[in-house]
């Protein structure tokens, strides 16, 4: 929840995630549902695979009788509810340098790479590696991840075709 708080369920009353939607209705006002994560535990460097999840349109979907987005929920699962004003009303992007921690500033439309790294002051590599846009959108209820490989020195020298536009909640990756 973005108030911190949070609870456990068990796996008998809540199979799926329209069962433990029921469990916590009604939200708060200040839960945003068109943007959610489940948490799944699973992955062999011990991190959760984040999977993005559209309240709104999952439970649309159930409404209309299609199941097939409600999620089985596995042992460890988590539900990360977030804020509505930092999901709806103040979009960000990011930029995460490998071995630093991710920074964020307000996302604007039309925003392109070059426009990303003149808000974020921050050290870059001389020569990085791999450079990429990590990029989520909504595909029926589920929020599917992307990247997009970027040509950063290209961007540098101004570029017009390799300054990629930027979505809302985009996040510049870059590994030395």
């Amino acid at each position: 929840m973005p108030d911190g708080s949070w609870r456990e369920f068990s796996l008998s009353s809540v199979a799926r995630i329209s069962h433990l939607l029921k469990e916590l209705e009604p939200f708060s006002e200040n839960i945003a549902t068109s943007y959610a994560e489940l948490l799944r535990v699973g992955r062999p460097d011990k991190k959760y695979e984040a999977i993005g999840i559209s309240i709104d349109a999952l439970q649309r979907m159930i409404a209309a009788g299609d199941s097939s987005y409600d999620l089985v929920l596995r042992p460890g699962d988590r539900l990360m509810l977030f804020d509505r004003e930092f999901i709806e009303k103040k979009p960000v992007v990011g930029l995460e340098v490998r071995g630093q921690t991710p920074l964020f500033t307000n996302y604007a439309a039309g925003m392109k790479i070059s426009d990303l790294l003149r808000a974020i002051d921050v050290e870059l590599p001389d020569r990085p590696g791999s450079v990429r846009i990590n990029r989520r959108q909504l595909s029926g209820t589920k929020i599917d991840s992307s990247s997009l490989l970027v040509d950063l020195s290209a961007v540098r020298r101004g570029s017009r075709r390799h300054d990629v536009e930027l979505q809302p909640f985009d996040v510049l990756m870059i590994q030395p």
